[in-house]
């Protein structure tokens, strides 16, 4: 399911897939293993259920996702946390910035790289 869109903080192509617990196959495997980690990580359990569907996104040529913040931790019911798997990285340009932190954070991926921040 989902569409193919763009918006005004991201010039990408991009498909939500809603995860079927019920089903086993890659996409659930997958996700089930990322969530986890990002509970692991957080050191609280997220359920499965409370999880965004994954949102594939693919980036032609010259196109970007402008500065944004990915949700508040302290409002109930918003993104505490961000998990990217890079399926295949750009040769040229493709990191990924974090321009507010006081100091210039990029991280530049490879094919099969995960980040999670929160």
């Amino acid at each position: 399911g989902g569409s193919t869109a763009t918006s005004d903080s991201r010039e990408t192509l991009s498909r939500n897939m809603f995860v079927d617990w019920a089903k086993d196959d890659v996409l659930t495997t997958t996700s089930v293993k990322t969530f986890d980690l990002a509970s692991e990580l957080l050191g609280q359990e997220i359920p499965y259920e409370g999880q965004e569907p994954v949102n594939f996104l693919h980036y032609l040529r010259g196109f970007e996702y402008k500065p944004h913040m990915d949700g508040r931790a302290e409002k109930l019911g918003k993104r505490v946390a961000t998990t990217l798997v890079y399926c295949e990285a750009a040769s040229v340009g493709g990191a990924t910035v974090f321009p507010s932190t006081g100091v210039m954070m990029k991280f530049a991926p490879g094919v099969g790289d995960l980040l999670f921040f929160a």
